[in-house]
């Protein structure tokens, strides 16, 4: 088994049109997954880049917060466009990573939690990962609240004084998992979470369906 390891990150935001763009700062690795933390007032229309990938959509709260996903990259230089259904205060960050699941989809949970708190703890949605060392990604949204991680994440992007946050960890056991972060101020909060399955030794179709990798 490989574990999954943060390669580089490039982010953008907008306010005034639909579509932004990142262009990596160094060139994309073939077999790597670019992994998209997305957010805005509006719904997603998509994602395209130049390298030709295939990006898809992991989970979506319903509140403009996303994550998606291409897989098994082509390599070399790559920018990447993401697009809204309208203008609003939208926001995007592009991590790319090696280590993850490329002969088969290596998306394995997912999580959604909305809520509000009267206090400074951001609880995140629980995912419990069926192999020690998934990539266990998290972006969360607070309203008016700056956001650190806690719980060994890394935080691999910020936005707006810290009220977008995407951040990562790569815990050693397969077992249930709340991301969490805290909060510079009581406020309403958004968290999507999806993991990913690391490189593992699966040598046939038939060993990937048993596990759910399509």
């Amino acid at each position: 088994m490989i574990i999954p390891t943060f390669v580089q990150e490039k982010d953008a935001n907008t306010s005034t049109v639909a579509s932004i763009s990142i262009t990596f700062t160094s060139n994309n690795t073939a077999g790597n997954i670019i992994i998209i933390g997305t957010s805005s007032g509006n719904s997603m229309s998509g994602i395209a880049d130049t390298a030709g990938n295939f990006y898809q959509r992991a989970v979506a709260s319903g509140f403009g917060e996303e994550i998606w996903y291409a897989y098994n990259i082509n390599g070399g230089a790559n920018t990447v466009t993401v697009t809204w259904n309208g203008i609003n205060f939208q926001n995007f960050c592009a991590c790319e990573y090696s280590g993850v699941e490329k002969a088969f989809n290596p998306l394995d949970q997912t999580s959604i939690v909305n809520g509000s708190t009267t206090t400074t703890n951001n609880v995140g949605a629980t995912v419990t990962p069926r192999f020690p060392y998934e990539l266990v990604t998290c972006l969360m949204f607070a309203n008016s609240s700056g956001l650190t991680p806690t719980g060994g994440f890394h935080q691999r992007y910020s936005f707006n004084s810290g009220q977008d946050m995407f951040m990562d960890l790569t815990p050693n056991t397969a077992a249930s998992l709340t991301p969490t972060a805290t909060m510079t101020s009581t406020s309403n909060w958004q968290n999507v979470v999806a993991t990913f399955f690391p490189l593992l030794p699966i040598v046939s179709p038939t060993d990937a369906a048993f596990f759910g990798m399509t």
